[in-house]
């Protein structure tokens, strides 16, 4: 396959070092820390990114680490951080730069500096400006939001930032990029980007500077440049320095395209490359279009680069940003758009995402969803995917233990836990029996199929059904899984996946109403006018796909907001694509439907008055119920049994594929 992509695998020679491809894997940070001062990384995140070498791509980057104890962020996204400079992190850096060059990658460091973001309640922060936020009130990043849906204001205070601050912090960036050389790490990054310290120095919103830092395009770069030249001076002309920025603000008042075009420009000839992503998260607004998701198209910041490229004369160009199609990767590099792509969330779903486009296994690659949930789950401080169980597991991919001894495995449900079961059984030896009620797989996600903006998840049903086949999984559908054939297969383990089925509420009239399912499956003529009961992640993102198609849309939710149970990066998602769809979708919260009329469906909204809603289709997402019951029923006649998915309690795809990988893991 590596002849299929000649320009993705291409080397390329930057300072006497050779990328073996142009593919980087993008920073990412380590939270589960020792809990020590010295903030040393774990064995577990030395195997993490030995996992992320193995995938093969050229550059694997240890993401957001701290030049300065004034430099730590706060919030739930906070501390600790490793802190870059600290000598007795020399060890682990050390080691995991070395378990980096397994693979012959280049190990990279980013280094970063938050700035005004460490400000919080008690704690004082350095930025360009003074700012007292405790007198004026700023809406923290998403990572400080509460479940609520509140705003959270950042507190405490932020002081200017004397010559002797601003040397301090120059320092400090050099002597982190001296200690990674010696640790053995062949470039740096530095994080310019995303609203942390130095991006507050370039943006016109949060530097108001008049002295030789502030005003002018060069005098807010004067920073980031200092920086440079004292990397330059403390790791020599064979060390590789990179920039990541971004393109721009999107935000009213914020630096644009033209003035990054700018500060490339200063830039070149003095950065190797300069890595082009986009936004602030000084307004949290921004960050859905800093890791653009279903709503949006594949490379959404992919321009941002293009045109910075088309200026610099000696710095290569890394995009960054919803990047996962290796077709359309190879076709940005054939056409010189830039020299580098640089993925993050493609890798999370499958770590050996490029080897596997080097071995002729394209077909074999799990496809990320742009769920954004490994994002998201920053706020745990343990970086998950939803379709991927390893993730926050790489010892099982960098030392995978098989059986002692081959079983016969049943599994009853062919949704997307019975598919992931079959497949990491079959991997591990087993003989595998999946059988399936109904004609088709995929279970719930069949529905994907007929909503545009699902494309991804579509592609990763695929996927599983087309693994499970190549693997030599017994599959047979329109087969019920009961005690009796329990019985008749008399497996050594049985796994039950049998889903759930939809909650009909006990509604006047609910008759006259359609499960969104059964809408899915074509079981119904949907008409123009649409009332959809029930405002969580299903019937919100039904309520967008419709209102998109012309459909005149009223979603009802007797809560007090909509979509709760979508991610902290999904849900501002979904309430820019609604923006976009004007009257077509109204949203009623804290409304309650009590009838269902041929004419529509009849509410109280939250002061307790009634609201007649005509409509021709009144569609129910009011929630499923476990088959909890259908599930049980094949736990006595089975030797050794488990039960996942939604039969347990219904949830998302995240928990049914970890509690089918976990389930196949155990046998």
């Amino acid at each position: 396959m590596k002849k299929d992509y000649p320009n993705m695998f291409k080397p390329l020679r930057i300072r006497g070092k050779t990328l073996k491809n142009r593919i980087e894997v993008a920073p990412i940070s380590v939270f589960d820390l020792d809990t020590t001062p010295e903030r040393h990384p774990s064995e577990r995140d030395m195997q993490f990114f030995r996992m992320r070498a193995m995938g093969g791509a050229a550059i694997v980057t240890l993401g957001d680490c701290i030049v300065h104890p004034t430099g730590e962020d706060s919030g739930l996204l906070g501390s600790p951080k490793i802190l870059a400079a600290n000598v007795d992190n020399l060890p682990f850096l050390t080691r995991i730069a070395d378990e980096i060059h397994r693979y012959g990658a280049l190990a990279s460091i980013e280094l970063n500096h938050a700035g005004m973001l460490r400000a919080s309640e008690g704690v004082q922060a350095w930025g360009p400006d003074y700012i007292n936020f405790d007198e004026t009130p700023t809406i923290a990043p998403l990572s400080d939001q509460s479940a609520s849906d509140e705003p959270v204001y950042r507190k405490g205070e932020v002081l200017y930032m004397t010559e002797e601050m601003i040397e301090t912090v120059v320092e400090a960036f050099g002597r982190a990029a001296e200690q990674s050389k010696i640790c053995g790490f062949d470039m740096a990054m530095i994080h310019a980007g995303h609203g942390w310290l130095i991006h507050q120095f370039l943006s016109p919103t949060t530097n108001h500077r008049t002295d030789r830092f502030g005003g002018s395009i060069e005098n807010r770069c004067r920073l980031l440049l200092m920086i440079i030249d004292r990397m330059r001076r403390y790791c020599g002309e064979d060390y590789i320095i990179e920039v990541r920025m971004s393109g721009t603000e999107y935000v009213d008042g914020g630096f644009t395209l033209k003035d990054a075009v700018e500060f490339a420009k200063l830039m070149d000839g003095k950065a190797d490359i300069v890595h082009v992503s986009a936004c602030n998260f000084y307004f949290p607004e921004t960050e859905c279009l800093m890791v653009p998701g279903v709503f949006d198209d594949e490379g959404h910041n992919l321009y941002l680069a293009e045109e910075i490229k088309k200026h610099l004369k000696h710095t290569y160009v890394a995009s960054v940003g919803a990047h996962r199609t290796p077709k359309t990767i190879e076709k940005i590099l054939a056409d010189g758009t830039v020299d580098i792509i640089s993925v993050c969330r493609a890798v999370n779903a499958d770590p050996m995402f490029v080897n596997k486009l080097k071995r002729g296994q394209e077909n074999e690659i799990r496809p990320c969803l742009r769920c954004n949930k490994c994002i998201a789950d920053y706020q745990t401080r343990i970086t998950k995917c939803a379709i991927n169980p390893t993730l926050d597991r790489p010892e099982d991919v960098v030392m995978p233990l098989l059986p002692a001894t081959p079983k016969k495995v049943l599994i009853a449900g062919g949704g997307p836990g019975g598919l992931e079961a079959a497949i990491v059984a079959r991997e591990r030896g087993h003989e595998v029996i999946l059988c399936e009620k109904t004609g088709a797989l995929g279970g719930l996600l069949r529905y994907a199929r007929k909503v545009p903006f699902k494309r991804e998840t579509v592609q990763f049903v695929d996927h599983l059904i087309n693994k499970a086949a190549r693997m030599g999984v017994d599959i047979r559908l329109n087969t019920e899984v009961t005690a009796e054939l329990v019985q008749a297969i008399d497996p050594d383990f049985t796994i039950a996946a049998v889903g759930s089925r939809a909650l009909i509420p006990g509604i006047k009239g609910v008759e006259k109403a359609c499960p969104i399912m059964d809408m899915y499956d074509g079981k119904v003529q949907v008409g123009q006018k649409v009332a959809i009961v029930g405002g969580g992640l299903a019937g919100t993102e039904a309520a967008i796909d419709l209102a998109a198609e012309g459909r005149d849309v009223v979603l009802v939710e007797m809560g007090t907001d909509i979509a709760r149970d979508a991610n902290s990066i999904h849900k501002p998602q979904m309430m820019r694509k609604i923006a976009t769809l004007g009257d077509k979708l109204t949203i009623l919260r804290s409304t309650a439907c009590s009838e269902i009329t041929d004419e529509g469906i009849v509410c109280t909204d939250k002061e307790g008055k009634p609201l007649t809603i005509e409509a021709d289709t009144v569609i129910l997402s009011t929630g499923m119920v476990p088959l909890t019951e259908t599930a049980d029923a094949l736990e006595e006649p089975s030797r050794d049994f488990r039960m996942i998915g939604d039969c347990k309690k219904p949830r998302q795809i995240a928990e049914a594929i970890r509690e089918g990988y976990d389930a196949a893991m155990e046998i």
